[in-house]
């Protein structure tokens, strides 16, 4: 064994406790003992147990209660039960249940050597997942859609590897969370992860925020400044919004990325850096590259590892599990009461086609939590869009997801006077996704 593994063993047979824990130390094992479930999870409070071995039938709190308490409260140690010969029935529960394997008395210590170190390397993988799967199960990462199942394997190879990773996807669908995945299974998790929306400000501030400047380079500029890539360095830079970046500045990230130099502005000094960049867009940038909005040698510096990510109305099988985690989230957040929602309005929320993708959802879901008033969210307490239910908003197969979405938009408008902050804040996508959408259904 390369790491000494720690085990608790629970038996309430003094006799065969002690002749475990002799043989497991003797093995290499670090090993711990307690006469029942009760006694084991006080110890789990002070012992990091990597593996626990339990005996089923015990006084006080038997094996199988201890192992529920301990698949709530410490989900990646594994449980390995002890069961009389005979009892393969509860051998079976045990497993259904959670644990790891069972192991039939009398038992060979050889065998339950070998068992233990296959428990300890699957608590090994539980706990490298476990590094970004609370940020990713936070956007709604983990389902059963299997294009999502994809992005979670492109991630896992990816992050270590240091290359710039180029993030596609609509509005909402979750890219900055992608981005702190990559990030946290990287070997600069430890470093800072800096993040710039390149829509967030003027070209003409963009270059002094992302290189910095020095004192006197332009009005206003009353002292020396880092820019973001100087915060940065040994660490990662998420460049959001990519596709908004000026040709001028195109040109000085891509000598960034090929010889990892730049200069502030109003400087003639160049400084060195050492730097993952991420980038994000929801942009066509091989259209852009054919307009010439966009250099083509910076898309091919971008573009070595490619992550798409699918939009909410391409994975509806994970609606309801995106559903009951946001309600989770906003009943503790305002102290509601809330269980779920009504038959109807789960049947609208499947129908409907989320053009704002997973933040439309949390939008919508939030919203419901703090007007529903009773544990269950029934209609009334939808955002005005929903009026009229699934007959109203016509999501039937018939027409096209580009008319829904042109007559849902012109809809969201026309409720709003014509105001297309409020009309994008309610369908949850930014005032550039409008206006271009606005452009392409050729919606005065």
């Amino acid at each position: 064994m390369s790491k000494k593994i720690k085990v608790l063993v629970v038996d309430d047979q003094a006799e065969l406790l002690e002749l475990l824990e002799s043989n497991l130390l003797s093995s290499g094992f670090i090993t711990e003992k307690a006469a029942n479930g009760r006694e084991a999870l006080a110890k789990l409070k002070e012992f990091q147990a990597d593996v626990v071995i339990t005996d089923y039938m015990m006084p006080v709190m038997n094996g199988m209660e201890l192992l529920k308490n301990i698949k709530e409260s410490h989900s990646a140690i594994q449980v390995i039960m002890l069961t009389a010969f005979g009892s393969l029935e509860t051998a079976v529960t045990a497993v259904k249940t959670g644990a790891y394997d069972y192991v039939t008395k009398p038992f060979s210590f050889k065998e339950l050597s070998v068992l233990i170190e296959k428990a300890y390397n699957e608590r090994v993988k539980k706990t490298e997942k476990n590094d970004y799967k609370e940020d990713l199960k936070n956007a709604g990462y983990f389902g059963s859609n299997k294009k999502m199942s994809k992005v979670m394997e492109i991630i896992e190879k990816a992050a270590p590897s240091g290359s710039t990773v180029l993030i596609y996807g609509e509005t909402g669908t979750g890219k900055e969370l992608a981005a702190k995945a990559v990030f946290e299974k990287s070997l600069r998790k430890d470093k800072p992860f800096v993040i710039l929306n390149c829509a967030a400000l003027q070209e003409s501030l963009m270059e002094s925020e992302l290189f910095g400047h020095e004192k006197g380079a332009f009005t206003g500029a009353v002292k020396d400044k880092k820019g973001l890539v100087e915060f940065a360095d040994k660490g990662t830079l998420f460049l959001d919004e990519i596709g908004e970046l000026g040709l001028n500045l195109q040109a000085k990230l891509l000598r960034l990325l090929e010889q990892g130099e730049y200069r502030r502005v109003g400087s003639t000094v160049t400084k060195k850096t050492d730097i993952r960049v991420i980038v994000a867009t929801n942009k066509d940038l091989q259209k852009m590259t054919k307009e010439g909005n966009f250099r083509e040698d910076l898309l091919f510096r971008l573009n070595i590892i490619n992550i798409e990510l699918p939009p909410l109305r391409e994975r509806k099988e994970d609606i309801q599990y995106l559903l009951y985690l946001f309600i989770d989230k906003y009943k503790k957040e305002f102290n509601k009461d809330i269980e779920g929602v009504s038959s109807d309005v789960f049947k609208l929320l499947m129908a409907y086609e989320w053009p704002g993708n997973i933040r439309e959802l949390e939008n919508v879901v939030e919203s419901s939590v703090i007007m529903s008033k009773g544990k269950v969210i029934d209609m009334d307490a939808l955002p005005s869009k929903f009026v009229g239910g699934v007959s109203e908003i016509k999501i039937t197969g018939v027409k096209t997801l580009a008319e829904i979405e042109k007559s849902h938009i012109i809809k969201v408008l026309a409720e709003n006077n014509n105001n297309k902050l409020k009309t994008a804040q309610i369908l949850g996508i930014d005032r550039t996704t409008l206006y271009s959408k606005l452009k392409l259904y050729k919606i005065e």
